[in-house]
């Protein structure tokens, strides 16, 4: 676990901030409210809770958490590939040797959403291609479950990447293009997204305050980085035009 509080953390350049400080590395932070996230290093903190000998104030913890990384390429027509990179610790007493997962949607088990099921893609972290098994199937999906390549010992960490292509992702309404992302991962993780929008592209609006913004490739893009806490949910929503 994460040594996680909400401080009054002073920066160098005279913003004061009450938000939750997250350490990450070693004099390295995440620093974020519901509206914004950024991340600091030691150097970039004047004061903390109104203290300007801080240091040892600041705990990091040795104890790795889940990482996740999703990225989002978008097309013109509003299509999406998406990769998701998991970096997960094995928290059990057991060598782990298969991972379950659950896949589920709302809407219930649709034509559209099971050939996209079908179409995922699993790696591990050689590029291998990994297959899956299902174990059960729901009303509104799946319960599957992936053979890891290598044995994982308890507190190790092992890593898989999905590939999925949705069409009709983004929505076109009142002249622009909106696309949303929901996430809310299953244990504490910090977790990272990535959205990369056509050449072109205007960005009109952004939900919540991204922790950077700029030209990928010629290509404009947006990241965010937050510190996820077990069971929480966060949206993510841009409005561009083309």
């Amino acid at each position: 676990m994460c040594d996680v509080e909400t401080r009054e953390v002073m920066l160098k350049n005279g913003e004061l901030i009450k938000g939750t400080l997250v350490p990450i590395f070693p004099a390295r932070f995440l620093l974020q409210t519901d509206e914004m996230c950024l991340e600091l290093s030691e150097t970039d903190i004047q004061s903390l809770d109104g203290k300007d000998d801080f240091r040892n104030l600041l705990k990091f913890d040795s104890v790795l958490i889940n990482k996740e990384v999703m990225i989002h390429y978008y097309d013109e027509d509003g299509s999406m590939v998406s990769l998701h990179k998991m970096e997960h610790v094995n928290t059990s007493d057991n060598i782990l040797g298969k991972v379950k997962l659950l896949r589920t949607s709302s809407g219930g088990i649709t034509k559209e959403f099971e050939e996209l099921f079908n179409q995922q893609e699993y790696y591990d972290s050689f590029g291998n291609s990994l297959p899956i098994t299902i174990e059960k199937r729901l009303e509104n999906g799946w319960e599957y479950s992936i053979e890891l390549p290598v044995p994982v010992a308890p507190g190790e960490v092992y890593e898989l990447t999905i590939r999925d292509r949705w069409s009709h992702w983004a929505k076109f309404e009142d002249n622009r293009w909106h696309t949303r992302h929901y996430t809310g991962p299953t244990g504490e993780s910090i977790y990272t997204l990535i959205f990369i929008f056509p050449e072109r592209s205007q960005i009109l609006s952004i939900t919540p305050q991204p922790l950077r913004q700029f030209n990928f490739n010629g290509k404009p893009s947006v990241t965010w980085k937050r510190y996820m806490p077990a069971n929480e949910s966060i949206s993510f929503e841009v409005a561009y035009n083309l």
